[in-house]
């Protein structure tokens, strides 16, 4: 697993990152390669309790991401795919029944809330110790109780030129999307989440994702400004890369695989570990509550998406961090590099979690930036 990874090998891994959750299967079906959706609502009858069918992204059904469940069964889990975790919770509620479905951390109170999810028993995770401390809180609620297991997760940060804006090699802040020498070559996502978060961050908010009147008129000031400094808004990891790579654009919030590109491609960029904290983004297993198939074997799927080996196929070949710490080890290092997670420990420990905004600053936040956008 330690082999250097050439620049196009690396490109194929970005490119085939680039088509996961929502993309993936529109493109596997335009070639021929059928997959498996899920069933109808009313199709209420299950193959048996010695099938176990896990609910989740599309990317999470590869082989790689469950060898130690395959070796105990001798046969692959059975996969349904969800295009969005509305979706997910909507068919849950309305009475479908896998056996393990994966959320995101801001969905688990929702489901929760709902009876749709069961507690889970820690003591039976044979990877729990070697679970990043940080990331085993955030399958938890106010209630202690373990909701969720984490086994994936990213990092959203600030990606720049260094050629074009050298006085930031060191000096790793949110604040360059705020820089005036900067002024038309700015770009920022077209989300009022991920927009109004490092706006947050940069105004001293203490909470960002619970917010009042005072801290939300502070996030209007600052995306205020922004608007004046920025290019354009994005909604495409496509765009957003060629713009960088031409000049177009000197800095903007970004995903790290869009900074892995362009370092494949040889353009002058890094992807900052800012001093307010880097952002990242969680996805978590759980349980689904009176799922037909044994905790024996709904436990044994927790387990393989914990293990080493399935971490080092997620950080090697969908560019995503694991929540086991032993897969870093194992990983090749130079992917590790160029996704600036060489201490993946500190990534996780200091970033800002992403989580879900309190209901009404959910509200308000997603009013205040469709009016920033619109020039009032």
């Amino acid at each position: 697993m330690n082999n250097p990874v050439s620049p196009n090998a690396f490109r194929a891994m970005l490119q085939a990152r680039g088509l996961s959750r929502r993309t993936i299967l529109k493109t596997l079906a335009s070639v021929g390669i059928a997959t498996v959706t899920v069933p109808s609502l009313h199709q209420r009858a299950r193959a048996g309790s010695d099938d176990l069918v896990v609910f989740t992204w599309d990317v999470y059904a590869e082989p790689e991401m469950y060898q130690s469940y395959f070796e105990a069964y001798g046969k692959a889990p059975k996969f349904a795919y969800f295009g969005d975790l509305q979706e997910a919770f909507v068919k849950l509620q309305a009475g479908y029944k896998p056996d393990i479905s994966t959320t995101g951390f801001e969905s688990i109170r929702r489901w929760r809330d709902a009876g749709l999810i069961s507690p889970i028993d820690t003591s039976r995770l044979v990877h729990w110790p070697d679970v990043f401390e940080k990331l085993k809180g955030s399958g938890t609620l106010e209630d202690g109780i373990q909701w969720a297991v984490p086994f994936i997760w990213g990092s959203n940060s600030v990606i720049f030129r260094t050629d074009l804006a050298p006085e930031y090699i060191d000096n790793h802040t949110w604040e360059i999307l705020w820089d005036p020498k900067y002024k038309g070559q700015i770009a920022m996502r077209d989300s009022a989440d991920e927009a109004a978060v490092p706006a947050a961050l940069v105004a001293g908010v203490a909470d960002p994702f619970n917010m009042n009147d005072e801290d939300i008129s502070k996030v209007r000031d600052r995306l205020a400004q922004q608007r004046e400094l920025v290019r354009f808004y994005y909604g495409d990891n496509t765009s957003l890369a060629q713009s960088i790579a031409s000049g177009e654009v000197v800095a903007a919030y970004a995903w790290s695989d869009v900074y892995a590109e362009l370092k494949a491609e040889g353009v002058p960029v890094a992807f900052m570990a800012p001093k307010e904290g880097i952002l990242t983004w969680i996805d978590l297993s759980v349980l689904v509550t009176d799922a037909p198939a044994s905790d024996e074997m709904r436990y044994a799927y927790l387990n393989t998406t914990l293990a080493p080996e399935s971490g080092v196929f997620a950080i090697e070949e969908y560019l995503y961090g694991h929540a086991n710490r032993k897969a870093f080890e194992q990983a090749n290092p130079e992917v590790l590099k160029e996704l600036g997670w060489a201490d993946p420990e500190a990534v996780v420990t200091d970033g800002v979690l992403l989580k879900p905004f309190a209901a009404d600053t959910q509200e308000k936040i997603n009013r205040l930036f469709e009016e920033i956008k619109a020039g009032y």
